[in-house]
């Protein structure tokens, strides 16, 4: 039988693998590794909130829980950017902001979920209703940005970048910074192994926020260095709940 930690050392290799594929794969073609990073991102979102859920009448992690959910709804908007991303799916409709869009209110509701989540250290969590709440959101900002009501992101010229999507990076990434104070003033409440995990994706979702503000075009290295470090950090997470 394999005991938990051997586990845990196990899924080392296949997240060498996946890095390993992912390099490649934008140096032959650029909307296959979009393609391809952002499944994976999915597929762990995915895979998070079925363990936590599962877990969570033996473990009453609420913590834990919280962020499966922040994390699974984050997945569901990765899952439609990937679709709506241009020229990737019949779903393209033609020009990039939609996508660039659902990027951004993406990130909006991992930082709004990370700044809640200590409060969960502290007090029970109603997880339906938690489920319900972030389903709301998803669905909102899908609906705002298909219904054109969301602010522009993406600009067509020498910049592509809208004064939005410039701002929310620079706030959204000082926003991951006070969640990373707000879990550190609760740290005794968790046990260190997940700590350090949540803590270093929180650091890593909030670095992809800093290297995405370099974002010059959508075909520009900065685009996969920020993929890379965005499945790096659901990784982190992944690894985390699985604790539980």
């Amino acid at each position: 039988m394999i005991n938990h930690a051997e586990l845990q050392r196990s899924h080392w290799p296949l997240a060498v693998a996946v890095v390993l594929l992912l390099v490649p794969l934008r140096l032959q073609e650029e909307l296959l590794f979009h393609t391809v990073a952002e499944t994976v991102s999915i597929v762990l979102a995915g895979a998070a909130f079925r363990a936590a859920w599962r877990a969570y009448p033996y473990s009453r992690n609420d913590f834990l829980m919280f962020l499966a959910i922040v994390l699974f709804w984050s997945g569901a908007l990765d899952l439609v950017h990937m679709l709506l991303y241009k020229g990737g799916t019949q779903l393209d409709i033609g020009h990039a902001d939609p996508a660039t869009q659902l990027w951004i209110g993406t990130r909006w509701l991992q930082v709004i979920g990370f700044l809640a989540a200590p409060c969960f250290l502290a007090r029970s969590l109603n997880r339906v209703n938690a489920f319900s709440v972030f389903a709301g959101i998803a669905g909102a900002l899908v609906v705002l940005v298909l219904a054109g009501m969301f602010p522009l992101a993406y600009v067509t010229g020498p910049t592509t970048r809208g004064a939005f999507k410039v701002g929310s990076e620079y706030l959204v990434a000082a926003l991951f910074a006070l969640a990373l104070v707000f879990l550190w003033m609760r740290r005794a409440r968790l046990e260190r192994p997940v700590l350090v995990l949540v803590v270093s994706a929180i650091a890593v979702l909030m670095a992809t926020e800093l290297v995405f503000k370099l974002y010059i075009d959508i075909e520009v290295i900065s685009n996969v260095v920020g993929h890379l470090l965005k499945v790096a950090g659901y990784w982190l997470l992944y690894r985390a709940i699985l604790r539980s």
